[in-house]
């Protein structure tokens, strides 16, 4: 994958990233995908050979400018898993066996940071319920850093379907234009938002939260997460965790 820290191009422009083979194609992105820092992160594209084709119309506003800025090479590819799947942790079934949790691990993405950091995040909801797309993530995946938070491309609906390990997730569902809008490192978290809400067909869901203490402690508790980058797991503690 590459990551742009420089991309302004005029209305009209279309840019496009594929293989050789023109198995995976991405794009195309326009100049309604400029970010306020210039930088613009892409999702990976399978393959050893990556093709950057940048088109602009003759009448142009101006002349678009592109920069690429990183190049990254995962040589085993996007199917992470290399360390999750060598450990025997029962207890961390595929989301996708259990259809309870199915609406709840919506909410829930994987993130690729600068490139090459793997974390989770949650797409949250917030006082005013106006749907505003923001991601809670933790403040190490950024290295403390607020400014990668331009720098991450956001994968929703990564998990394995129909509750089957050999069958690989969809990496079709991304996105990238994010701004970190509060990190702390103190207590490790990071509050991305989104530029544009996901499509309808990314189906997203917003996590609710509360700070009513009374419901605090009170099995069960549900984790759903993305272990080094692997498609989407849970795990149920039914007892109770202390404060």
């Amino acid at each position: 994958n590459v990551i742009f820290d420089t991309f302004r191009i005029p209305k009209g422009a279309k840019l496009f990233l594929y293989n050789p083979e023109r198995t995976e194609i991405l794009g195309s992105f326009t100049h309604q995908n400029h970010q306020e820092s210039g930088e613009f992160p892409i999702a990976p594209v399978s393959g050893d050979e990556l093709i950057i084709e940048y088109q602009e119309p003759s009448d142009a506003d101006f002349a678009g400018e592109l920069q690429i800025y990183e190049v990254n090479h995962d040589y085993r590819g996007l199917r992470i898993g290399g360390k999750f799947q060598y450990l025997d942790m029962p207890c961390l079934p595929h989301l996708s066996c259990n259809e309870e949790l199915e609406k709840l691990g919506r909410s829930v993405c994987l993130l690729i940071l600068n490139g090459d950091t793997y974390c989770t995040g949650t797409f949250i909801n917030n006082a005013r319920q106006d749907g505003k797309p923001y991601i809670l993530t933790a403040s190490h995946c950024l290295y403390n850093n607020p400014d990668l938070g331009s720098r991450s491309v956001v994968f929703m609906n990564y998990e394995s379907p129909r509750c089957m390990s050999d069958i690989q997730a969809s990496e079709e569902f991304s996105l990238s234009d994010c701004q970190t809008r509060a990190l702390s490192n103190e207590v490790d978290f990071a509050l991305l938002e989104l530029k544009e809400m996901p499509a309808a067909d990314y189906r997203p869901y917003f996590a609710g939260w509360s700070i009513n203490s009374d419901m605090h402690g009170q099995a069960p508790f549900t984790c759903i997460h993305h272990p080094y980058g692997e498609a989407k797991r849970y795990a149920i503690e039914r007892d109770s965790i202390d404060k």
